[in-house]
């Protein structure tokens, strides 16, 4: 990736964080996919990033797949439609609710990038619950944090997702 490219994701990076942070406040629906952005508020204050953006990230929050090529580009994301489960106790999920409460969606995925899993158990604890993974439980492909909750953040429609949403049931 060019300085270029670097610099203007880094700008978005910026944007959508800013964004972010005004849908919290605001509580304004947030629909994100490719949803690593929206996670780095929740990672206990840290410099989290991506290694999209900076390679040797100290907080490498987001990571680049590890069965991926980075030598060969072509045909090495991860493409297609993909089945997500949802988890146990994700009855209530916003999300769920706009499937149907179906126990499980099949979606288009387009990506090289995916949530470090040594970084699941700090975002959960920093309030935001993975509620959709793949059929294997490796991947993280559905979170959003809770319309309610005895303790930790709450919003009404705070949602993010790993694949292309097309809400089909």
């Amino acid at each position: 990736m060019g300085s270029g490219e670097k610099s203007s994701l880094l700008r978005n990076l910026f944007g959508f964080t800013n964004r972010r942070n005004r849908v919290c406040k605001e509580r304004t629906r947030h629909l994100r996919y490719c949803h690593w952005v929206s996670t780095f508020a929740f990672t206990d204050g840290v410099a989290a990033h991506s290694t999209e953006l900076v390679e040797d990230a100290k907080e490498p929050v987001v990571i680049f797949m590890p069965e991926g090529s980075r030598t060969h580009l072509g045909g090495t994301m991860r493409l297609g439609l993909r089945p997500t489960l949802f988890q146990p106790g994700s009855e209530k999920s916003t999300i769920r609710k706009l499937y149907g409460g179906s126990t499980e969606v099949h979606e288009r995925h387009r990506h090289r990038y995916e949530i470090n899993p040594d970084y699941i158990q700090r975002l959960e604890a920093g309030g935001l619950r993975f509620i959709g993974r793949d059929d294997k439980g490796e991947r993280m492909e559905i979170f959003e944090l809770p319309t309610e909750a005895a303790a930790g953040p709450t919003h009404p429609y705070y949602v993010g997702v790993q694949y292309h949403p097309e809400l089909k049931r």
